[in-house]
């Protein structure tokens, strides 16, 4: 992907120059070397040039056009990726809103952005510990919250993400000294893991 670069750039030139800075061509070719730029490990080129993908996919296209959903949420993971973890759990609650809007509660692209907003949520909780454990719990509750509701439609997409939040919020109760509360929340962790696990074995018989 890194060889890509330069061909991209390019390519992004030419588009600005012949069609326009707000046409779809130009918009989606500066995505592609955003997400050549991420894939490459650049994150400090990528994020400038997603945030400004965004902006103007907004304007032309609107809040809740499927391609502004898209870049918010690579947005949000390039972010991710460079510890801005608050600044991505806003825009992934954006993503999961606009999806369930646009594509309805259901489809996959709902679905992958639920887990990845539950995954963030944790991954930002568990950095309050063990100073924080009220914050840490706030984000453990939202992350179960954000999948469980939805096990029984999806275990394999809803059932790992679960697992996960429900294991994050086990460790939370154990920092605040509640080993009680933490045994039931690893039973619950392991009975989503089983349902995914149930699902993927019924998938393959």
């Amino acid at each position: 992907m890194t060889r890509a670069i330069p061909l991209f750039h390019q390519t992004l030139e030419t588009m600005m120059r012949v069609l326009g800075a707000d046409a779809p061509a130009t918009l989606i070719t500066r995505n592609n070397l955003a997400h050549a730029y991420r894939d490459a490990g650049d994150l400090d080129r990528a994020i400038p040039l997603l945030e400004q993908t965004l902006e103007d996919r907004v304007r032309v296209l609107g809040e809740d056009a499927p391609d502004t959903l898209t870049t918010r949420n690579n947005l949000a993971h390039a972010y991710q990726g460079t510890g801005r973890t608050g600044d991505a759990v806003a825009l992934l609650r954006s993503v999961v809103g606009g999806r369930v809007r646009v594509l309805g509660p259901t489809h996959r692209s709902t679905a992958d952005s639920r887990v990845g907003l539950s995954w963030t949520l944790t991954e930002r909780g568990r950095s309050l510990l063990p100073g924080d454990c009220a914050g840490a719990w706030r984000d453990a509750a939202e992350a179960v919250q954000t999948v469980g509701p939805y096990l029984a439609d999806n275990p394999g997409i809803y059932g790992p993400a679960l697992a996960h939040a429900y294991r994050f919020a086990a460790d939370v109760l154990d920092a605040d000294g509640q080993s009680e509360a933490a045994a039931e929340y690893r039973q619950h962790a392991l009975y989503a893991r089983a349902a995914a696990a149930a699902q993927r074995a019924k998938g393959h018989s």
